[in-house]
C-alpha cells in the first residue's frame, strides 16, 4: 500500500517491474488536461517535467517568459494546435495590434481581419465589443469570409440573408 502511495506510473513485465515516483506538481485544468499558466504543469524531483498550456505541451517560454514571445515565434509555429494556445496565451487582441493584420472588412459593429499563417490557413476573426459588457471578443471564422456581416450571421450559424438582429445585448 506504502508503494502505491508514493508511485504513479507502473509496467509490469515478467520477471520485473518498472515503477515511477509520483510528481511532486500536477496541475490540470477543468477539463482534467495538464495546464499551469505559473510553472511546470507537471514537474518531478528532480525536476524534469512538461510545461503545458489546457493539454498543449509548449515551450518554457510560453509559461514562464511571456514578454520574450515574438509576433513572428507565433506566427511561424510549425504546429497550428501549439500556435493555437500561443495565441490564446498571448491575447489575439496583442497579436492582432503587433502583426500587422489585413483589414478586410470594418463596419460599426464589428472588423473582419486576415492574418496570413506559415504554411498553414489564415487566421481570419471578426473582432466585436459586447454592447452590454463593453469587452472585446475576437472570434475566428473559416477564411472565406469577406463581411462584417457574412462573419456575424456565421457566427450565429444563421444565413446572412436571414441574419438581422433587432436589438443586442
Amino acid at each position: 500500500m506504502e508503494l502505491a502511495e508514493r508511485t504513479a506510473w507502473w509496467w509490469a513485465f515478467d520477471g520485473a517491474v518498472i515503477v515511477c515516483e509520483a510528481p511532486v506538481r500536477l496541475e490540470r485544468d477543468d477539463r482534467g488536461r495538464l495546464h499551469s499558466a505559473r510553472a511546470q504543469a507537471i514537474e518531478y524531483a528532480d525536476g524534469w517535467g512538461l510545461y503545458s498550456w489546457h493539454g498543449l505541451r509548449v515551450d518554457e517560454d510560453a509559461i514562464l517568459r511571456l514578454e520574450t514571445l515574438t509576433v513572428e515565434r507565433i506566427l511561424g509555429e510549425k504546429n497550428q494546435e501549439v500556435m493555437r494556445g500561443l495565441i490564446e496565451r498571448v491575447g489575439a487582441e496583442w497579436l492582432f495590434a503587433r502583426a500587422q493584420a489585413v483589414v478586410i472588412d470594418e463596419k460599426e459593429c464589428g472588423t473582419l481581419c486576415r492574418l496570413a499563417l506559415n504554411g498553414h490557413e489564415p487566421l481570419v476573426v471578426l473582432r466585436v465589443r459586447c454592447p452590454s459588457t463593453g469587452r472585446t471578443y475576437f472570434l475566428r471564422v473559416p477564411p472565406w469570409m469577406r463581411t462584417v456581416e457574412s462573419a456575424r450571421a456565421w457566427t450565429f450559424d444563421v444565413p446572412e440573408s436571414e441574419f438581422a438582429p433587432l436589438v443586442e445585448t
